[in-house]
């Protein structure tokens, strides 16, 4: 399945309404995970 960032950002705040959720960003070293969690925050 392939997310664009508002569709992500849409699934955790969907997740995170009714429960406590913890997401894992999982890709190779350098691929951009601490920037994606950046820019989630």
């Amino acid at each position: 399945m392939t997310v664009n960032f508002d569709k992500l950002v849409s699934i955790l705040l969907d997740r995170g309404e009714k429960r406590r959720s913890i997401t894992l960003i999982a890709e190779p070293p350098y691929s951009g995970k601490s920037t994606l969690a950046l820019n989630l925050c």
